[in-house]
């Protein structure tokens, strides 16, 4: 599994970084709360093998800490279920 930034995309993930400027800031579609201008925002969409149609289509916004929470608790579910196939 591999997660490649910088607005290039793999089968899984497009990730992006992006300094939020101009009036009025953006807001987290996690938590909801206002990413401030001058602060870094992540925007990511999934890559979906088996169905092209909404492949990339949603573009999700989150503040550093949502994102951070996001890929940790996918990482742990992914593990997690590897454990489960393992057995």
């Amino acid at each position: 599994m591999t997660l490649i930034t910088a607005g290039t995309h793999t089968n899984l993930m497009e990730h992006k970084v992006i300094r939020t400027s101009g009036r009025g800031g953006a807001f987290c579609n996690s938590c909801c709360n206002e990413i401030p201008c001058g602060e870094d925002r992540h925007e990511w969409r999934m890559h979906l093998s088996s169905n092209k149609w909404h492949n990339g289509s949603f573009w999700t916004t989150q503040c550093r800490e949502c994102f951070k929470k996001s890929i940790t608790d996918w990482r742990d579910s992914i593990n997690n279920t590897l454990e489960i196939l393992e057995k």
